[in-house]
C-alpha cells in the first residue's frame, strides 16, 4: 500500500481515537459506577434511616370510620415488608410444573427463586437455571399493602402446583394469596382476597405488587453476551404501543418511568429472558399504575463495576372493604421465562413489542418472521443449523435478481476503467467538463454509477433483521450443529489461551472460514478502484476479523453460507458474461 500523505493522515487519526478511547472510556465507566454506587448508598442510608425512626411515628392509619367517605389518597412510598412470624414453622415452600418450580417465601409471599427446568447454565450440562431473590431488594409477587405491616403468615399446600398463603397484617387486614401453575406453561396465577376482620371499613390508599426483573443475560445465566438488550416495558390499558424505558437511565430520568396511568402489565427483558407481571382483574379500586426501582451489584469479573436489576410493580389505589368482609381485590399473571416465540404467542399480542429481537426497532416487522421461519423449519428439520442455512438461502434467492443487477452493473463499469482514467487524465485540470464528459461516457455506454450500490442498499434492512433474528433467537441457546456445541455462543475448537487484549481465545473455524471468503470475494468483485484503493480496501476483511471473532457461531455459520452463494452467483454471472460476449463477438466477425 502505498503511504502517500491522504493514508497516513487517516492512519494517525485512527491511532488517535484507539488512544483517545483507551484513555477517556475507563475513567467515564468509573465516573458511572462511582455515581450509581452514591445513588445505592444515599437509599440504603435512608431506608435505614426511615427504619430507625419507626418507633417515634405514627404510621398512616388504613383503617377509616364507616361513616368516612373515602377521598383519594397520594401514592404510599413502598417499604420492604418485614419479618413475619411463620405459623407453620415452614418457612419455604415450593410447587411446580413441567416447566418451573417455584420456591415461595411464606414470610414475604413472593417467590424466593425460580428454577427453569428446560435451561442450563452458561457452559454446563447438567446444573439447570435457578433465578434467586438473594440480595435483591424486591421479590417477584411481593405485596406492599399500604404502610400496613405483616404479623404473621401460615402457608397450605393445596397440591403439587397450588398453594395458599394466609397472612394477618396490623390494622386487621387479612390477606389470602392463591399461587398456582399450570402444566405446559411459563405463568404463574396469582389471586390475592382481602378480609376485613376490623370493625371499621378499610381504606387501602395503595396496594402494590412486585416484580423482580431480570438483570443482564450475563448476570442472569451466566452467558458472554456479544450484544445484550437490556429493558423495561409498560403498557397502558387501551394504548396501541408499548412503553420502554432504559434500566440504567440517570436517576431523575429513571424515577419519571413511574405512571400512575392504567397500566394492564409491565415488567423487563434481557436478550434471552423476559420477566412480567399482568393486572387481570380488579375489584374494590382502580388500577393505579406502575412503580419502579433498581439495585445495583458488583460485577464479579470486575468488583469495581456494577450491573442494574430492575424492578416494576403494578398498584391498585384506594381499595374500600367494608368491615367483616372479604373481596377479591386483584387476579395477577407473572411470566418469567424464555423469550421463545412458541411462548410469548400464548400472552397478550402487545407483549410481542417487548421483545426487542432487532436492534432497531424499525426492523422488527422483518425479524419476527424470520425467528418464526427458524422455528417452524426447526420443527420440519429437527436441527436449527440446517434451518439457519435454509433461512439463509431462501433470503438470497429472493434477492437473486437484485444482486445480479448489482453484480452486472458493476462489471460494465470495471470495463470502462480505461475510457474513465483516460478522461481524468485529460481533463483533470478542469473539473466541470470531466464531469460532463463522465456522464455522456455513461450515458452512451447505458450505465448508472450507482447501479451497483442501490440494489445492494435496498438488501440491507433485510440482512440487518437477519443478522439480529439469529443473534437474539433464545432457541438458539446451548444447541448445538456440527461442531458447534452451541449455536448463540462462538464455534470454539480446541483449548483456549489467554492473549493479551483478548483474554481467553480459541480457534473459531467458522468466522476463519468467513474471513477468508470475504477476501475471495474482493478478490473477485469487479471494481474501478485504483490499486491503492484496492490494497486499502483488501485490510478490511482482517479489521472484521478480529471484531468479529467473538461472534455467536449461528451468525458466522449465517455469514458464511451467504458468503459462499455470493461468490457462486459471482461466478455465474462471470460465466454468462463471457457467453454473452463470445457471443457478441463472433456474430460481430461473421458480420
Amino acid at each position: 500500500m502505498k503511504l502517500d500523505k491522504e493514508n497516513v493522515i487517516i492512519i494517525c487519526i485512527t491511532i488517535a481515537v484507539i488512544i483517545a478511547w483507551a484513555l477517556i472510556y475507563p475513567k467515564y465507566q468509573k465516573e458511572r459506577a462511582e455515581e450509581r454506587a452514591r445513588i445505592q448508598q444515599e437509599k440504603v442510608q435512608q431506608y435505614n434511616t426511615q427504619t430507625t425512626a419507626a418507633p417515634q411515628t405514627t404510621p398512616a392509619p388504613t383503617v377509616v370510620s364507616s361513616t368516612d367517605t373515602p377521598k383519594t389518597a397520594a401514592p404510599v412510598t413502598p417499604a420492604p415488608a418485614v419479618s413475619a412470624k411463620v405459623i407453620t414453622g415452614q418457612r419455604y415452600v415450593t410447587i411446580s410444573n413441567d416447566l418451573l418450580e417455584a420456591k415461595i417465601d411464606v414470610m414475604t409471599s413472593a417467590l424466593d427463586s425460580i428454577t427453569l427446568k428446560k435451561f442450563k447454565v452458561a457452559n454446563a450440562k447438567e446444573e439447570k437455571l435457578v433465578v434467586t431473590s438473594a440480595n435483591t431488594k424486591y421479590k417477584s409477587l411481593q405485596p406492599v399493602i399500604g404502610n400496613a405491616k405483616c404479623i404473621s403468615a401460615a402457608a397450605k399446600k393445596i397440591n403439587d402446583s397450588s398453594l395458599q398463603i394466609i397472612s394477618k397484617w396490623s390494622d386487621g387486614l387479612e390477606l389470602i394469596q392463591l399461587i398456582s401453575l399450570k402444566e405446559g406453561s411459563y405463568l404463574i396465577d396469582v389471586q390475592y382476597t382481602f378480609v376485613n376482620s376490623a370493625k371499621n371499613q378499610l381504606l387501602i390508599p395503595e396496594f402494590l405488587v412486585w416484580s423482580a426483573g431480570v438483570p443482564p443475560t450475563q448476570y442472569l445465566a451466566g452467558d458472554k453476551i456479544y450484544s445484550e438488550r437490556h429493558n423495561i416495558d409498560w403498557h397502558i390499558a387501551g394504548a396501541k404501543s408499548v412503553v420502554t424505558g432504559d434500566p440504567e437511565a440517570k436517576e431523575t430520568k429513571f424515577k419519571n418511568l413511574n405512571s400512575d396511568e392504567n397500566v394492564d402489565w409491565a415488567g423487563s427483558t434481557n436478550k434471552f429472558f423476559a420477566s412480567i407481571l399482568f393486572l387481570d382483574k380488579v375489584n374494590g379500586g382502580v388500577a393505579g399504575g406502575m412503580r419502579v426501582d433498581r439495585t445495583y451489584h458488583a460485577k464479579p469479573e470486575k468488583p469495581s463495576d456494577q450491573y442494574v436489576q430492575p424492578y416494576v410493580g403494578l398498584a391498585l389505589k384506594n381499595v374500600t372493604l367494608p368491615a367483616g368482609q372479604s373481596m377479591t381485590v386483584s387476579s395477577m399473571r407473572y411470566y418469567f421465562g424464555p423469550k421463545e416465540m412458541n411462548e410469548i404467542a400464548k400472552l397478550p399480542p402487545t407483549v410481542m413489542d417487548a421483545m426487542h429481537i432487532s436492534y432497531f426497532s424499525w426492523f422488527e416487522f422483518l425479524a419476527r418472521p424470520m425467528v418464526r421461519f427458524l422455528v417452524w423449519m426447526n420443527s420440519l428439520c429437527n436441527s436449527y443449523g440446517i434451518a439457519i442455512i435454509v433461512l439463509t438461502l431462501l433470503v438470497r434467492l429472493i434477492f437473486w435478481p437484485i444482486t445480479q443487477k448489482a453484480n452486472t452493473s458493476m462489471r460494465k463499469m470495471s470495463k470502462l476503467k480505461p475510457k474513465m482514467d483516460e478522461i481524468r487524465e485529460k481533463y483533470k485540470s478542469n473539473p466541470q467538463e470531466m464531469n460532463m464528459r463522465m456522464m455522456e461516457l455513461y450515458r452512451v455506454e447505458k450505465v448508472s454509477p450507482l447501479g451497483g450500490c442501490l440494489p445492494i442498499l435496498l438488501q440491507i434492512p433485510v440482512f440487518f433483521a437477519l443478522y439480529s433474528a439469529l443473534d437474539s433467537a433464545v432457541e438458539l441457546r446451548q444447541v448445538s450443529f456440527l461442531w458447534a456445541e452451541d449455536l448463540a455462543r462462538p464455534d470454539l475448537i480446541g483449548p483456549q489461551i489467554n492473549l493479551p487484549f483478548f483474554g481467553p481465545t480459541g480457534l473459531h473455524p467458522l468466522v476463519i472460514a468467513m474471513t477468508l471468503l470475504m477476501v475471495l470475494q474482493q478478490k473477485m468483485t469487479p471494481s474501478n478502484m485504483d490499486p491503492a484503493q484496492q490494497k486499502v480496501m483488501m485490510l478490511m476483511p482482517v479489521i472484521m476479523l478480529f471484531m468479529l471473532y467473538n461472534l455467536p457461531s449461528g451468525l458466522t455459520l449465517y455469514w458464511t453460507v451467504s458468503q459462499v452463494f455470493s461468490i457462486l452467483q459471482m461466478k455465474y454471472g462471470q460465466i454468462i458474461a463471457e457467453r454473452e460476449e463470445a457471443k457478441n463477438a463472433a456474430a460481430g466477425t461473421a458480420k
